[in-house]
């Protein structure tokens, strides 16, 4: 199950939203109920129920048949493994003399270097749209370069 996917479940859930948002310690999904008080904070790297935050609201009442939906969407989201939850992509430069392909990666200190397959950097989605919004200057050049990983 993707993040997306989760969000869409979730808000498939009468009385309560889901939305991804983000921190100074990652991304999460955040579900609130419909009063806008914290139920549930999940990571994007959570892998089982100790890793949720979870907040029910004093003033958030469900029946049991909602709680269990819930539940039941949120493990299968912490069963699945963390490279299946977004698209993952590679930003394709061009072809080296010999046909192979050179993709643009990105090191800890920010520096942008090319290089082959394997020790390119994966980003996902919302990690290519924080850089498009960093350097503003490279952001029509990501979606050209832009190349799903299948996984």
């Amino acid at each position: 199950m993707t993040t997306e996917e989760l969000i869409k479940d979730l808000n498939g859930i009468e009385d309560i939203y889901a939305s991804s948002e983000a921190d100074r310690d990652g991304n999460f999904v955040e579900v609130v109920d419909d009063a806008g008080e914290d139920i549930l904070m999940i990571g994007e790297t959570a892998t089982n129920w100790l890793d949720v935050v979870i907040k029910e609201a004093a003033s958030w009442v469900a029946d049991q048949g909602v709680k269990e939906q819930i539940s039941e969407i949120v493990t299968t989201y912490l069963g699945t493994p963390l490279n299946r939850r977004a698209k993952r992509y590679r930003l394709r430069w061009m072809d080296d003399a010999d046909g192979e392909p050179i993709y643009m990666s990105y090191n800890k200190k920010g520096q942008w270097f090319a290089t082959y397959l394997e020790p390119a950097t994966v980003f996902t989605e919302s990690e290519l749209e924080k850089i498009k919004q960093d350097d503003p200057g490279f952001a029509s050049v990501i979606d050209k370069m832009k190349e799903e990983v299948k996984w």
